[in-house]
Formats: structure tokens, sequence, C-alpha cells
């Protein structure tokens, strides 16, 4: 090597880390017979290999020198030895070289003869422009003795040294993270960098640990910045403002700490509202070259509430950077704070963006505490890599026919579906070694199993699918018989008369035995009903009631009704005293028969609103009249959408908000019974938060809608959409019934419900906790063959399907099914409402299966 003058080299730095290929090299030292030398061999060890540079000014650019060897290569090192003998002063300086073997192992290529003495070794090696320096000092040279000196080499991340006498100016900066801090990481790296210069990323061996780091500066202060890496994810840090004081041979530490951010809040329990202030990292904010470059959207979960979604501007306050908005608590003890931050110029990060940086953090409201958030820094500069292994599934039915399209999940995450690549039912993946839990699964079908991989081991696997089982339930006919005729009006379960039981509300569409007017049946708790009251409206008696909805127009906690008629009835409000008796007091004159009416807050001012679905024409049309807060309408709505199903008819309207953005929106099924029309599609209105709603692009296809239901079936926080279909009068143009699951994005994935043992579909669905397990049930009902189905969810995505026969019913045609805890005893009953009179309504209790 060159050999210059002395002088201090800036910017020169060592780190300590140990490799993963780390190892003792061959010994082969002798004693020569009659000689005053001994054959000296050396076992170097790598601390950490160099893996590669971030540039300072732009992290998305980097150097990628000498990366991180596989398992398949060998590296050679080469350089100069200097043995320095401290008694007498003589130094022999000597070229050297080292492997570094594939299997870990570190051969060192040569020995060096030395007489008896104490000597201090230095080594200099280099490989691809990076070099590695280590010292051992003070090592007793014996005759008759096998020597091996051991040497840790550091690698020297700043200018070359060309003169191997410097070594001995070297700091030292210690760090003691032990291998059992590192142990649960799977892939961890260290960053270092001095006075805000490039950074430099080692892999280390977390079955040793760091120990130390050498530095090669001028005497005086420097700052230090440390970084933490999972892989390419920083995870500690010590924010880059360690300012060390460094001499000659001194020793400094500096600890590191989780990378987080400050959740501090200022709550108002009075009106359930408060500010919430967030702590920004400075290296956060570095990553996107600037606070002008950082989305930082904030999610608040409050219990049951509406997820709130800001997306907040982060500032710079003398050095600080902050974020702050207001968040509503609803009330609630606790709530949960999701942090993610987008590098974007646009402050409003879409819906497939991916943040760069994210945390959670779960906020007590009553204990006022600053809160830590712990965050993970994506840093896609970095180089990651793992030993992966071939993991190869085939499924097959009990028969041994292949499965296509069946749902693949490890460890929880959907992989693929079987067939996607292969005609067969295979799939193959790779992933990295470790014990997975596997399920494959069907609509009805499912299997459940656990394997192990080893790095790049190729597994093959046979699985077998079998008949999902989940706890079901009978429904059992109480016997009881509720003697009205309401066609196909809508019935409302509730609590009219606030003793703690639900009752039944009917509007009379028809001549019925012995009921003259619209009817309330009262449930005894037992669930017997007893003819409570009838609503007679003596000017529009000839006139039928087609529609009804309820609720608490008047704010006295009772629930009030809207009821719609035919034949140009007007439509009727009507106050409840309590005790399930009812007062006309409001009346809207409406000229058109009325198929069905809804009541919500469509504007969003707390008081409920009316909305009204017609039929003129062939046109469909739904009128929003906004109550004035006295719980009056005006005669002429505030809002009209027209012409809303594409064929020949719309047979119902929901509401809910489906985007959780805290305006309901409205759902329009749609249907046709003539055999020259083609299945319609039924469509997504979205509230504006007025009253008014905008057709989305969303549309609901392949079901020729009977029946609608809307809840979160598979408990991801947003609500989905069940259709049930209807070949009417077999004309082959019901489609299938199906969920489509509500993806929270504005994207909808439909899942054909399976079909009746007789290949028929559920018309007429409804959605309840059937069995009890927490999780939603879909129940269907088919006119066909008077059978009913539940379809049970098991909370994990897994559906199986009962199906029982309900006796006794002839010729019921368009049955309209309504679950509710009916005698008291915390199982959901059904009553099932009949459209014919020679069919009475009928209560149904669940009782549990064997």
């Amino acid at each position: 090597m060159k050999t210059i003058k002395y002088k201090r080299v800036l910017g020169i730095l060592g780190l300590a880390l140990l490799l993963t290929a780390c190892g003792g090299g061959e010994s082969s030292s002798t004693n020569n017979s009659g000689s005053s030398t001994v054959e000296t061999s050396l076992s170097p060890k790598f601390a950490s290999i160099f893996s590669q540079k971030i540039n300072s000014e732009k992290h998305a650019l980097f150097n990628r020198n000498d990366p991180i060897p596989t398992s398949k290569q060998d590296q050679r090192f080469i350089g100069e030895l200097k043995a320095t003998n401290v008694n007498s002063g003589v130094v022999q300086n000597l070229d050297w070289s080292v492997t570094l073997r594939s299997d870990g192992t570190v051969e060192s290529h040569g020995v060096i003869s030395l007489t008896p003495g104490v000597y201090d070794f230095v080594l200099i090696l280099e490989r691809a422009g990076n070099q590695y320096i280590a010292q051992s000092l003070a090592q007793e040279i014996e005759a008759g003795s096998d020597i091996n000196i051991g040497l840790t080499l550091l690698p020297n991340i700043g200018d070359t040294i060309t003169d191997i006498d410097n070594v001995g100016f070297l700091s030292t900066m210690k760090f003691e993270y032990p291998s059992s801090d590192l142990i649960n990481f799977n892939e961890p790296k260290f960053g270092m960098s001095l006075n805000q210069g490039d950074e430099f990323i080692f892999v280390i061996n977390k079955n040793i640990g760091i120990t130390e780091v050498t530095v090669n500066v001028e005497a005086g202060s420097h700052q230090v910045g440390l970084n933490f890496y999972e892989g390419s994810i920083i995870v500690g840090t010590n924010d880059g403002n360690t300012t060390i004081n460094l001499g000659e041979s001194e020793d400094v530490s500096i600890d590191i700490v989780p990378l987080q951010a400050d959740v501090n809040f200022s709550l108002d329990r009075l009106v359930d509202n408060g500010e919430f202030i967030i702590n920004i990292p400075k290296i956060i904010v570095d990553e996107a070259s600037g606070e002008e470059h950082v989305s930082l959207l904030v999610r608040m979960n409050a219990g049951d509430h509406l997820v709130q979604e800001q997306t907040l501007e982060v500032i710079d306050s003398n050095g600080i950077y902050k974020a702050s908005s207001n968040f509503e608590t609803y009330g609630e003890d606790i709530l949960t704070a999701y942090l993610a931050f987008y590098n974007t110029d646009t402050k409003v990060p879409s819906s497939s963006d991916i943040p760069y940086a994210s945390c959670t953090a779960v906020i007590n409201v009553e204990s006022h505490q600053v809160l830590g958030c712990k965050l993970e820094l994506k840093r896609n500069s970095v180089i990651s890599g793992r030993l992966l292994s071939s993991f190869m599934l085939n499924v097959i039915e009990e028969s041994g026919a292949p499965v296509a399209g069946a749902e693949v999940y490890l460890n929880g995450k959907l992989i693929g579906l079987t067939g996607d690549t292969y005609s067969s039912g295979s799939l193959k993946t790779h992933q990295v070694a470790g014990d997975y839990e596997l399920k494959v699964k069907t609509n009805l079908k499912l299997h459940e199993s656990v394997f192990s991989l080893k790095p790049l081991q190729v597994l093959n696997k046979v699985v077998t699918l079998e008949p999902i089982q989940i706890s079901g339930v009978d429904l059992v006919d109480s016997g009881q018989r509720i003697e009205t005729k309401s066609s196909r009006s809508n019935r409302i379960i509730a609590d009219f008369n606030n003793n703690g039981f639900l009752d039944i509300f009917e509007p009379n569409s028809g001549t019925s035995v012995g009921v003259n007017g619209d009817v309330l049946w009262i449930n005894d708790g037992q669930g017997n009903f007893s003819h409570h009251s009838e609503i007679l409206d003596p000017v529009n008696s000839q006139n039928d009631s087609s529609t009804v909805a309820a609720g608490d127009l008047t704010g006295d906690g009772y629930l009030d009704l809207v009821i719609g008629g035919v034949n140009k009835r007007p439509l009727a409000v009507y106050k409840n005293d309590g005790k399930g008796n009812f007062t006309k007091f409001h009346e809207i004159n409406f000229d058109r028969n009325i198929n069905h009416v809804r009541l919500v807050d469509a504007n969003g001012d707390g008081d409920l609103d009316l909305a009204v679905q017609y039929r003129l024409y062939s046109v469909e049309y739904v009128k929003i009249y906004i109550n004035d807060g006295s719980s009056k309408f005006k005669d002429t709505p505030d809002f009209s959408i027209s012409k809303i199903c594409d064929y020949r008819g719309m047979l119902d309207i929901d509401f809910a908000d489906i985007n959780n953005n805290g305006k309901y929106d409205l759902v329009a099924s749609c249907y046709t019974n003539y055999d020259s029309d083609t299945i319609p599609d039924s469509k997504l209105y979205l509230g504006n938060g007025d009253g008014s709603f905008k057709l989305s692009d969303v549309r609901f296809k392949g079901v020729n809608a009977q029946s609608t239901a809307i809840a979160d079936l598979n408990r991801d926080g947003f609500k989905d959409i069940v259709i049930g279909a209807r070949d009417w009068y077999n004309q082959n143009l019901g489609g299938v019934s199906k969920i489509f699951w509500n993806d929270g994005n504005g994207t909808f994935t439909d899942f054909e419900l399976p079909k009746f043992p007789d290949g028929s579909d559920g018309e007429t669905l409804n959605i309840a906790d059937m069995n009890g397990d927490g999780n939603l049930d879909i129940l269907a009902f088919n006119t066909e063959n008077n059978v009913y189905l539940i379809y049970y969810f098991d909370g994990k995505g897994n559906v199986a399907a009962q199906e029982h026969v309900m006796p006794g019913l002839k010729d019921n045609i368009y049955p309209q099914l309504y679950p509710a805890d009916l005698n008291g005893n915390d199982r959901v009953d059904v009553y099932l409402a009949t459209t014919l009179m020679q069919n009475s309504s009928r209560v149904y209790f669940n009782v549990a299966k064997d």
C-alpha cells in the first residue's frame, strides 16, 4: 500500500456489527524446531458487511455498492497486515487476503513468522471500493505454542485510509444491543450518518448484536444520526440530533428509541368534541423533503360511530412539526386514532396511495394524557431481500376432483385463488421461511391446517375441502295465527307501547277478517300478540294503505308513524301517545299510488326526513320531503330523483351510510317481469348531506331484485349489500342472489349466495344474528317450496347453510320475513307475514339445534 504522512481524515467511521456470515479461519501455526520464530496465523471475522449508501440530498437516489452476498457467492478481500513488536519496535508489513465463504466461514490466506514477544496487529482489507479495519493489541507470541490471532474487521465508510499507521488514532463509540433485543426482528439493519451526511446501512447479525463503532475524525463536536431498520422500515432512531465530543480513543454511548409521533388532545365533554395535536418526528418530514410535501391522513374511530377521516397539513412551528384538528368523541371513553403519512404535493392522498409511514394509538379520553404512537417509516431506497420458499398447493373435492376458484389464506391473509395460473385447482406462491396457518375455502366448504417452510424449500401440499360446520338453529311454529290480509305492504316490528316487548304494526291493504283499518298487534312478552288498536281514516276508508315507516318525529321518545296509500290517498303522519294509540296530526297531499315510504335524516340536521317512492308510467321516482323542525312536511318535495331503474320497475329503496362519510346514501333495487327484458342493474346514489342524492358509478349486476338488505356482514367496518333474486313467472330472469362486499373505497365485489338444494334462490332475505354467535347471518325464504335457508357467517368470512321446511303454508306469494326476539329469550325469532287470505301470518320461535 502507498504510505503517506499522517493527517486526520474527516468523515471516516467504522461500524462494528456482526455479519450473518461470521466465523474463524483455519489455524496452521507451528513452532519451527531450532528456530527463534513462530509461524502465526490469523482468524479474522467481519463485524458487518457494507450494504448500501443513501444520498443525504435525496433518499430516493442511492448508491448500491457491494451488496450483501447471497448464499451462493464467495467474496475475496485483499489488503495489508502490520505486526509491531511492542518491545523491540520492529515492524513487519505484509500483503494479506481473506475469503468470506458462502457458508459464513472466513478463511485467512497465509501465515506470518514472528519472534516470541508481545505484538500489536493491524489489518486493512478492501473489496469493491469498501474498506475494513481490524486491530488486536498486546498479543503475546510464545515459542512452542500454536498461535492464532483473532481479529474483528470493522467497515470504514469514509475516505480510504492509505496509511496503515493512521488506524491507531481511531476513536470508538460503543453500542450495547444484545442479541436478545434483536431476536424478534427478521432482517435487522443499522444506519449511521455523521454531521447530516450520507447514511451508510449495514446488515446486523441478530444472533450476536452490535458491539462498537470506530470513528476516524478530528477531535471536537460531531452530530450523529442513527436509524434501526427492520428490512426497509425504520422502527427506531435517535432523531439524528445526538451531539458527541470526540477525542482520541474516547468511548461514547448512544441509545436508539422507538420512532413515534406524539398525540395530545384537549376535550370538552359537554359537546363531545376536542382538538387533537400531533407532534411529528423530523425524520418523517425529511423523508418527504419538507413539510410542504407531507399529507397526514387521520382516521378517528369512536365506538360503533362512523369513522371520522381528515387530511391534515403539517406545519413547522420553530423547528417542531405539528398537525392539528377537531374530532368528535360521541361521548365515548376510548378512541382509536390511525395516522398515515403520504408524500404528495396534492395534500389529498387517493385511496390507492400507500403511506410511507403509519401508526395506531388507543386514546383514553378520561386520562387526558399525551400518547406516543409507534411509527413505521417505509424507506423505499433501502435494499432488502429474503430467501424465499415455493409452496405449491393443490385443492380437491372429497371425490378427488380439483377445485378451481377456492380462496387461499396464509396466516389470515388472502394470497390468491386456485386455478388463476393453472387450469386445475392449484396455486403456487413464494413465502419466507416460517410457520403458517393455511385456510382454503369456497362458498360452503373449508380446509384448515398448519405447515412450516424452510429457506429455499419447495413444498407440495394436497388438501381436501369438507363442508363447513357452524352451529345452527331451528325455527318452530308457535301455533299463533294473525288473521290479516296485507298484500305486499311492509310491517314494522318495534316496541310501540314502551313496555320492553316488540309489537307488530300492519297497514291494511284489503278486506281483512275482523279488521277495518291499519292495526297494531301488542306483544305480551311471550310472543303472543293481541289486537290492540286500529287506525281508520273515515275520509279514505276505501283506499288501501300500502306502506308504513316508523320513527320518533316529535322528539318525545315514542315511535310515530307515516302511512302511505293507493288511489290518491294522502300521506298521513300519526303521533304515538307512548301507549300504542295514534292520532293523525299532519297530512301531505299525494295523488299517486305509493310503493314505499322511509324515514331518514337526509340532510344531517338531527330531524327525520321523509322519502317516498312511487312509479308513474313506467318511470320510478323518489321524492324527499325535509322536516321543517316541527315534525311536519311541505306538500311539495324538496328534492326528487327520477328514472332510477333502467327497465320495468323499482322494488325498493334503502338508506345507509355506504361510504362512511357521515351522510346517508340510497340503494335502489330494480327488477323486471317481462321476458323481453334483460336483468336490470340496481344502483347506488350517494348522499350530498343536504337531502339530495347523486348517482354513483356503482352498479349491482346480475340480480332481478326481490328483496334487499344492508349490513356489515364481514365486520370490516363497511356496510355490505345483499340482494335476493326472483325469477318472475318462470321466465329465466332471476339471476343469482348475491352479497356485494363493500371495501370502503367505492368498490364492491359480488359473492353468489349458494342456491337452495333444489337449485332455486332465496328470494326474500333479511339479516340478523340467528345463532347468537355475534356474527350477522342471512335468513332466506323461497316461495316455490315453502322452505327457509339460513346462511351462517363465522366472522372470518366462512359461510355455512342450513335448510328447513315451514309446514302448513300454501300458495304463499311474496312472503316477508321479519327476524326479531319476539318472546324475550335473547334469541332471534321470525315473524312470517303472508299475502293471501287463506294463509295467516305466523310466529316462529328460535330453538337451539343439538
